[in-house]
């Protein structure tokens, strides 16, 4: 990676530049949007995991959570890299440890201390090593290899299945900063811009894709649970972050660019709601 260094996790609602210009002086932007979007989804997930029959899909809200991590992960790491052509590794990996390790750690403790008392031997060994898998953040894997059916009523028995998709986006924060900053050392290497490294990404994500949806005809579980299956929505929050200036430019674009942008704001979330619920069967 050369002098490429990552620096620093994304904060809530934080985004960075507003063009692909390297020039991102001055204060970051906070964008409440961006919150609401995390409202909608957290509500979706809830309303699902409530048993409200017309939410049967509400699970849409872990994608869009999936999404909003890869466009603030990136933009907060592209922003770095403009800043001073350098990113440190330890700084971001520090970072994330002192973020999410101590809350983590405080639940699964204290969720073992409560079945220790409550649980049955045979709940208290399938907690064991469930909690493993969760203190390493490869939930996921560990409930692809148990066969655990995340749309069936069995999924509810243990306390840390939610860690799967904590472990998807720990493995992404892992796996991400060294890609991309290798994916932008190639790029200069070769006399490219950005434009390789939104290829590559775009590739990557279709790649991703493809495996998900291949996945979805031999095991649902797999595909629903797997990092690789789930990348191509991570990777798609990576493009938008790469592509800072498309909306603004859209905004600028006169009436008609205005309206469509609304237009697709919407539609969006039409889409997002018509997923979610039963409303249309």
């Amino acid at each position: 990676m050369g002098s490429l260094i990552v620096e620093g996790g994304p904060r809530p609602g934080e985004v960075g530049p507003a063009t692909d210009s390297v020039d991102i002086a001055g204060p970051h932007l906070y964008r409440p949007g961006i919150d609401g979007i995390r409202c909608l989804a957290v509500y979706l997930v809830v309303l699902f995991h409530a048993g409200i029959g017309r939410m049967a899909g509400g699970f849409i809200g872990v994608d869009v959570f999936f999404v909003l991590s890869g466009y603030l992960v990136t933009q907060s790491l592209e922003r770095d890299l403009q800043r001073s052509g350098r990113v440190h590794l330890a700084s971001f990996y520090s970072r994330r440890v002192l973020r999410l390790l101590p809350a983590a750690a405080v639940h699964l403790v204290a969720t073992a201390m409560v079945f220790a008392v409550v649980g049955t031997p045979a709940e208290l060994a399938d907690l064991q090593s469930a909690i493993r898998a969760a203190a390493l953040y490869v939930s996921n894997w560990y409930f692809i290899s148990t066969s655990a059916d995340y749309f069936g009523p069995a999924v509810e028995a243990s306390p840390v299945a939610h860690y799967w998709s904590l472990s998807v986006e720990e493995q992404y924060y892992l796996i991400w900063p060294l890609l991309f900053g290798w994916l932008f050392a190639a790029a200069r290497r070769l006399g490219q811009g950005r434009n390789l490294v939104r290829i590559a990404v775009g590739l990557g994500a279709a790649a991703s894709l493809t495996a998900a949806l291949w996945s979805a005809h031999a095991d649902l579980n797999r595909a629903y649970y797997g990092t690789d299956t789930r990348a191509y929505q991570l990777l798609a929050g990576a493009l938008l972050a790469l592509s800072p200036g498309l909306v603004r430019r859209l905004g600028r674009g006169g009436r008609a660019a205005h309206l469509l942008l609304v237009a697709g704001t919407f539609t969006c979330l039409g889409g997002i709601f018509m997923l979610a619920t039963s409303v249309v069967d």
